[in-house]
């Protein structure tokens, strides 16, 4: 388990103090920013390339191979946006982010800026976090006031100006271009042309809010150190939520490669009726595969762990499932929200999530048939070959899995 010493997510749960400025830098935020300032972009640069940081997204690409594309592309003004728009169900961790660790995340906005030559930025935040906007906005003016952001940061000549941008409750708005559309005033829909990687006509470096989270720390404790925890390839920490059937939802801060039945039973203090009732867990929020309990017991919380057994990381949001729970009434409930989120623009998308939904909703029910089971398995595969955005895969995954694993559920719902 992960030392309290090593721990980077020191208020998650807001047991250490408030988000005020001064409670934030008693707890160690900003208190490296004079001297990385000091260095050049190419120095800091290569300490996250030997920290072996991952985006703690969807895609968890190599930060600094991210950050070195970037830097290449050609243009005299560059934005940055950190995307809160947390919508993927059984996720909960972006929240309690903006509410307890603000100002690590302010931190990690400048650092990320500073290394790619970038001087405006926005937190891009679902609309309903109003009480998390109102601490994230105090934040940013308390850092403005104290010379953390702004002009002449530190009077070390960096500028970065960073500002809130409140969103709608669209789902689509996981995929960049749909963000930066809703950003631009338009109707949130992915773009697939060369201007979909473009805010308001320039170049924009998307991340995480946990990513740059972890950036000051990263810097300030040094590459090595960073890189010791987790495994080879999947090094660090990350923010698990569990829950669904356990004794104690949580979210907890652990190593990459943590085994999945550690986290369920030492924090969560274990499945409802026991390890022997568990039934299946969901890993990364509602768009991963889910998996039974033989893979469970054994299986580790990184990305090539869990892609190997076929599931993700995703935002490592575990949803714990027991015995007594319907597994086909919740992969009904997955289909409707996918269905109601398609944004529309794609009809592969728009159309085979309905059908998806159609056919899990006809067999859940006591309507369908066997032949029902190949069709949707069919549905399936073209739908994800044809997709053009995350959205649709991600309709996809959670009843591929299904399919996977618990085939035979479905096919004792049939009726022939």
């Amino acid at each position: 388990m992960l030392k309290d010493a090593d721990r980077i997510f020191t208020n998650i749960d807001g047991r250490s103090g408030g988000s005020s400025l001064a409670e934030a830098k008693a707890r160690g935020c900003w208190s490296g920013a004079a001297e990385y300032l000091k260095k050049t972009p190419r120095e800091l640069l290569e300490t996250v390339a030997r920290s072996g940081l991952r985006g703690r997204g969807m895609f968890a690409r190599k930060t600094a191979e991210k950050w070195s594309e970037f830097i290449k592309r050609p243009s005299a003004f560059k934005y940055l946006v950190v995307s809160v728009n947390e919508s993927e169900p059984g996720t909960c961790k972006a929240r309690s982010l903006l509410r307890y660790e603000a100002h690590r995340l302010l931190e990690g906005c400048l650092i990320a800026a500073y290394i790619c030559g970038i001087r405006r930025a926005y937190i891009y935040v679902r609309g309903v976090f109003a009480e998390e906007i109102e601490i994230l906005e105090n934040a940013i003016a308390e850092a403005e006031r104290a010379g953390l952001l702004g002009m002449n940061i530190l009077r070390t000549g960096a500028d970065l100006h960073l500002s809130v941008h409140r969103g709608g409750e669209a789902y689509v708005c996981r995929t960049d271009s749909a963000m930066f559309r809703s950003m631009e005033g338009s109707r949130p829909m992915p773009d697939f042309g060369a201007d979909g990687e473009k805010l308001f006509g320039s170049p924009v470096l998307v991340h995480n809010p946990e990513t740059l989270c972890m950036l000051p720390s990263v810097l300030t404790r040094g590459a090595d150190w960073f890189s010791s925890l987790g495994r080879a390839g999947n090094e660090g920490v990350r923010l698990f939520s569990v829950s669904g059937d356990v004794e104690r939802p949580c979210l907890v801060e652990e190593t990459l490669g943590i085994p999945m039945r550690d986290l369920i039973d030492k924090y969560a203090g274990g499945v409802i009726g026991g390890w022997q009732n568990l039934a299946a867990v969901i890993p990364g929020g509602i768009s991963t595969p889910c998996l039974p309990r033989e893979i469970c017991e054994h299986v580790r919380m990184d990305y090539d762990s869990l892609g190997a057994v076929s599931s993700g990381l995703g935002t490592g949001a575990l949803i714990v499932i027991g015995k007594s729970s319907d597994l086909v009434g919740i992969l009904r409930r997955i289909a409707l929200f996918f269905k109601n989120e398609s944004c529309g623009e794609c009809a592969v998308c728009r159309e085979g999530c309905r059908l998806m939904f159609d056919l899990i909703d006809g067999i859940a029910s006591g309507r369908g048939k066997r032949s029902d089971i190949g069709r949707l398995e069919r549905l399936c595969e073209d739908t994800e070959n044809a997709a053009l955005c995350p959205v649709g895969i991600s309709a996809v995954r959670p009843v591929s899995g299904f399919l996977r694993h618990f085939r035979t559920l479905l096919e004792e719902r049939c009726r022939d």
